[in-house]
């Protein structure tokens, strides 16, 4: 049996920074079965930074053959997240930072695989320096709007919770600077002297 899929990007839901990338939170993957054979409907979601499957719906089509065993064995979950992520990943653009756009080369495609393989096998929860690189950069970015970490957990997929420890751990690890007292961003870590 051959299941050509099609990706559908589920519309109006955000995207995320992952690692260098910009993937959406949420991608559908349609699978259209050949001559009779059931159609299967997969969704992954990013939650707490790894790209997991999420729910699968195998439907046999009216006038066809039922839903085997056969059909469960040949969806291999893993490959298809990988697979999924990596090709509606985007990269930055290197003349524009702000920017993003598709891999332009075999190694910019390659970095994105990487990038998603590395999330989908490390351990939920587990956090990386460069995970917490990139958090403290967002904070940054965003210190501004007054509400950082609702924008942390928006991009990363994170719970408001999970996006608020991450920042502290950021503190923790030197990463970001202490907190100002009462409102976003990093308290000045110079002294200052007298006037």
């Amino acid at each position: 049996m051959t299941w050509p899929g099609r990706t559908v990007l589920q519309s109006g839901v955000p995207t995320m920074l992952f690692r260098g990338a910009l993937v959406p939170t949420e991608v559908r993957r349609d699978l259209t079965g050949d001559n009779g054979a059931p159609d299967a409907s997969i969704r992954f979601q990013i939650r707490d930074g790894r790209p997991e499957c999420t729910e699968v719906v195998i439907r046999a089509k009216p006038d066809g053959r039922e839903v085997r065993t056969s059909d469960l064995a040949a969806i291999h979950l893993e490959s298809l997240a990988i697979s999924v992520f990596t090709y509606v990943g985007l990269r930055p653009e290197n003349d524009d930072p702000g920017t993003f756009g598709p891999p332009d080369s075999d190694s910019e495609t390659w970095a994105i695989t990487n990038a998603v393989h590395q999330a989908r096998t490390s351990r939920r929860g587990t956090v990386t320096t460069e995970d917490l690189e990139e958090i403290a950069e967002l904070y940054r970015h965003h210190s501004g709007s007054g509400a950082p970490v609702k924008a942390i957990a928006a991009l990363r997929g994170l719970s408001e919770r999970t996006a608020a420890r991450r920042v502290q751990q950021a503190r923790e690890a030197g990463i970001l600077g202490p907190a100002q007292p009462g409102r976003s961003g990093e308290a000045d870590p110079t002294p200052k002297g007298p006037r």
